[in-house]
């Protein structure tokens, strides 16, 4: 009772000072949080003002979950709701990692103590951008999952949150998918149908909105050409695959936006210009096979990468620098031997936290990538991270 007792007071540490280091990044970071590199925060204005969603007309070409939920927020004056918003979704995630390694056996305090930490994850508290949303809605999705085995209700739960996640960020769905397979692995056809139909009501608003705004049912984005064109381009492959690894674009990039923009005039649309860019893209990967297949393997090292590259890496300190690849690096090796005792003793917890990291880790081998892009799934990354650091000994008592 006393060890278990000490442990849900660990847990309760880890939370409070990971709640503390995100207020301190949200305090520091007004001129990041509004920044609007995304357009979020253009939409969500036009969303409060006029009820459009889309700054100078309805657009599909962010996901709507997030601008809609910031729109009261969206002025300038305001950064710091946006950053609460942040705070309260890290502080929760946190909590629902601990909760999530309880329900696998693994050691809670470890588990959220690692996702705590993360540099990455509590950097991007400071911006006003989709991942640590994306990432409670993921993470509460994945413990919906897990107790949708005993009621159909957590089932249904599991899908109303996982079609909030894909409204945050599409790589939501594939996660769904892999969720759901591996509910029909368990025999779950019942709990699998109530995930796949709560789910399908939750997005069904967009996509029906899409429907009438621009005649196509889209239940992405009309972002997916551009992002895909991005990683695959001639101009891309040609300036960074031949380079030493943690080379960057630079300003290169804005010269190939440019010229696209030049390439695509008389395309009028955003369901055109999507479609487009998806055919030049598929083009180029068809043309160039071999570059792809580097150009992909260099997209997943980005988004694993345990440094931070190009502007951000300038930007660091050396010791704040290898300090955070050491972090990650010691992080990964440790997923890795929590993957195997995991696989050894408990294979059905160890696929369900590996779906969501191969999941995105498959989207991104296809579209642009960087580290950012993973916060979502930090969480499942760290418990598993646990799993190997702990051993299964005491993995279940916190």
């Amino acid at each position: 009772m006393a060890g278990r007792n000490h442990a849900k007071a660990a847990v309760w540490a880890v939370v409070a000072v990971g709640l503390l280091a995100r207020l301190a990044i949200v305090l520091i970071s007004e001129d990041r949080l509004n920044e609007d590199v995304d357009a979020y925060l253009a939409i969500g204005r036009a969303v409060w003002q006029t009820g459009t969603f889309g700054a100078g007309g309805p657009t599909a070409f962010r996901p709507p979950l997030y601008p809609i939920l910031i729109a009261p927020a969206a002025a300038d004056s305001l950064w710091w709701a946006r950053g609460l918003l942040n705070v309260l979704a890290g502080g929760a995630t946190l909590g629902l990692t601990a909760s999530l390694a309880r329900l696998l056996g693994v050691a809670a305090w470890a588990a959220a103590g690692l996702v705590a930490a993360s540099p990455i994850a509590v950097w991007y508290c400071g911006y006003s951008m989709t991942e640590v949303l994306c990432g409670l809605l993921l993470l509460a999705s994945g413990l919906s999952v897990l107790r949708a085995r005993d009621s159909t209700r957590w089932a249904a739960a599991a899908g109303v949150l996982l079609g909030l996640a894909s409204l945050c960020r599409p790589t939501g769905y594939v996660v769904a998918a892999g969720w759901a397979a591996w509910l029909l692995w368990r025999g779950e056809r019942r709990r699998v149908a109530a995930l796949c139909v709560a789910a399908a009501v939750t997005v069904a608003p967009w996509a029906a909105r899409n429907l009438v705004q621009f005649g196509r049912p889209i239940l992405t984005t009309t972002h997916g050409g551009y992002t895909l064109l991005l990683g695959n381009n001639d101009a891309f492959y040609d300036a960074v695959l031949p380079r030493p690894w943690g080379a960057v674009w630079g300003a290169g990039q804005a010269d190939w936006v440019r010229g696209l923009e030049a390439e695509m005039t008389g395309v009028e649309g955003e369901l055109p210009r999507d479609a487009w860019m998806k055919r030049r893209a598929w083009r180029t990967i068809r043309e160039r096979p071999g570059d792809f297949l580097r150009a992909a393997l260099l997209r997943a090292g980005r988004f694993w990468n345990v440094v931070p590259q190009g502007p951000a890496a300038d930007r660091l300190p050396s010791f704040a620098y290898y300090g955070v690849g050491a972090f990650y690096a010691a992080c990964w090796a440790a997923a890795a031997v929590g993957a195997v005792r995991l696989w050894r003793t408990r294979p059905e917890a160890a696929v369900f936290l590996l779906v969501p990291l191969a999941a995105f880790t498959a989207v991104h081998l296809l579209y642009w990538a960087n580290a950012r892009m993973r916060v979502p799934v930090e969480p499942f990354a760290m418990t598993l991270a646990a799993a190997g650091l702990v051993f299964r000994r005491n993995a279940g008592r916190g």
